[in-house]
């Protein structure tokens, strides 16, 4: 599900047309990005972008909803852990729904795809730690652009000064995104020293990646950007709720074709 939020957020304010397009190809898309995480053989690419088609098809609806609780969000109004707690149960639903399309795929690996995946996922997570560690202010004030267009000078001084409360935030995320790799790497050692079965280590596999989505996605792991957030929303300028707005607005056009297409 992150892939698909993901890949709407990166094309964002474009036209009609490119999100027909973008849209079209969806199944293609989402399947490349798995690709480059886990490097499939040509039979699991064309498997797993068959399963994509069926599951956007099979989740629009749970996919719209989601759209909806969003498209009623009011920066200002809207009590904002309760907003967060209501998505977040949609989308665990939906997520838990993507998970089986990955860990079937997952059980079939052979030695060096499992070997491969399990280099590439800790290469990923080092590179996301320093990139944390090493995150400047700047940072999160690129983050905050990215929904509210540009800061004033004294929004960005805002922002500074919580770097450290925005970085324990992002702390708290790695943690149990370390220790659900070491969870894979443990399960695919397991298969290999028992020789477990496909059934059984797709089962193990699920089970970890739903844990995961629900524990890394508690409201109390948030609750301090959710804060830093809320002394923000004061100082909001008409452009920016405009800015904010249309986001929402933007969103609405890319479910609504992905609605449509599927």
């Amino acid at each position: 599900m992150k892939i698909i939020i993901s890949i709407i957020l990166s094309c964002l304010l474009v036209s009609c047309s490119y999100k027909g397009i973008v849209i079209s190809n969806l199944p293609y898309l989402i399947t490349n990005r798995v690709d480059n995480r886990l490097d499939l053989t040509g039979e699991q690419f064309d498997q797993m972008k068959e399963n994509i088609t069926k599951y956007l098809a099979q989740n629009k609806a749970s996919i719209s909803n989601l759209n909806k609780e969003f498209q009623k969000f009011d920066i200002k109004e809207t009590n904002k852990k309760e907003f967060y707690q209501e998505v977040r149960k949609r989308y665990i639903k939906i997520a838990h729904n993507f998970v089986p399309l990955l860990t079937k795929t997952m059980s079939t690996f052979n030695e060096e795809q499992i070997k491969e995946f399990i280099r590439k996922d800790h290469k990923n997570l080092k590179k996301r730690e320093e990139k944390f560690t090493n995150a400047a202010p700047d940072y999160f004030v690129a983050r905050y652009e990215r929904f509210f267009g540009d800061l004033t000078q004294k929004q960005k001084s805002y922002i500074k000064s919580k770097f450290d409360t925005l970085r324990k935030s992002q702390q708290n995320w790695m943690m149990k995104r370390n220790l659900f790799h070491t969870q894979l790497k443990v399960i695919f050692e397991y298969s290999k020293d028992t020789k477990e079965s496909g059934d059984s280590l797709e089962q193990k596999l699920t089970d970890a990646f739903k844990n995961y989505i629900y524990k890394s996605t508690k409201y109390k792991d948030r609750e301090l950007a959710f804060k830093v957030l809320e002394g923000f929303i004061p100082s909001l300028t008409t452009e920016q709720l405009e800015f904010f707005e249309q986001n929402k607005v933007e969103i609405n056009e890319w479910i609504e074709i992905y609605v449509t297409k599927y």
